[in-house]
């Protein structure tokens, strides 16, 4: 089992360049929160902050804290934000306390006669519900503890009709989605607060770290990897099955370095998973 627990760490790290890489792949927006609201995406889609929210110690490096008042951001509308027919939402998410009502999260969506209508939107409801909203369908989660940080992705396919909520790095829900398309507009996407029920929404209290948007579908295993890359010495709540253990990069790096200038290579029918010499 050592051995081949060995090999396999060595040869994720090998293959780990080309996973990376491919989650660039879509990406519209991505908020690291570490200091400010700049897009690393490189679409430009920087966001605007209102109300004065301050930066704390986050999953990695620093996350954004609202204050559930009057903190807020706003990013300018552009159409990289407007996906076509799939769309997926990854972040990590801690509430210092459920609203009375509803706090909007993240938010791209107008107010029409009275009615919502979501580009796509995810809102905390008083039960600490998250749910995913977008056009006619939404899809819930259930109550998420408070205080502690949450890996959540939400991936919507209109290509191929259905919708698939995780949880950190678990399958929550799947369900069929019958539309064929978004509800593109014009609208400023919102982070923290919106108006799409008339303003009825409450702004939300707690911190958002490592925000991406992407105009394409993730996998679950580009899921796994978001979740672990972004992963803190925080431990999180039992009942969101969190990942039983994790290296660090610089472990296996010594670990390599170690194997490597010593001249063995990776084998996994060897005793510790690697062998002397070139590999043949």
């Amino acid at each position: 089992m050592k051995k081949l627990t060995v090999f396999f760490m060595v040869a994720a790290f090998v293959f780990s360049g080309a996973a990376y890489a491919d989650l660039n792949d879509g990406l519209t927006a991505y908020y690291p929160f570490d200091g400010n609201v700049a897009d690393k995406s490189g679409n430009g889609n920087h966001g605007t902050e209102y109300g004065g929210a301050e930066y704390v110690s986050g999953v990695t490096g620093q996350a954004i804290r609202f204050d559930g008042t009057d903190d807020y951001i706003r990013v300018k509308s552009d159409k990289s934000l407007n996906p076509a027919d799939q769309f997926s939402i990854t972040f990590w998410i801690r509430t210092d306390s459920y609203p009375k009502t509803w706090s909007s999260v993240v938010c791209k969506g107008s107010y029409i006669n009275g009615l919502a209508d979501p580009e796509y939107s995810l809102s905390l409801s008083g039960q600490g519900v998250i749910s995913l909203a977008s056009a006619g369908h939404s899809y819930d989660i259930e109550p998420m503890p408070a205080g502690e940080w949450i890996f959540y992705a939400g991936v919507i396919d209109r290509k191929n009709h259905y919708a698939r909520i995780y949880v950190n790095n678990i399958l929550y829900r799947e369900d069929a989605d019958s539309y064929s398309s978004f509800n593109n507009n014009n609208e400023d996407l919102k982070i923290g607060w919106s108006q799409l029920a008339g303003g009825s929404e409450m702004p939300f209290r707690g911190s958002l770290d490592e925000l991406r948007l992407y105009n394409r579908t993730l996998s679950e295993s580009e899921i796994r990897e978001l979740s672990a890359g972004n992963k803190s010495d925080e431990t999180h709540s039992a009942d969101y099955a969190p990942q039983d253990w994790q290296i660090s990069l610089s472990e296996l790096l010594r670990v390599i370095q170690f194997y490597s200038s010593s001249g063995y290579h990776a084998d996994p029918d060897s005793e510790d998973g690697f062998a002397p010499g070139k590999p043949e």
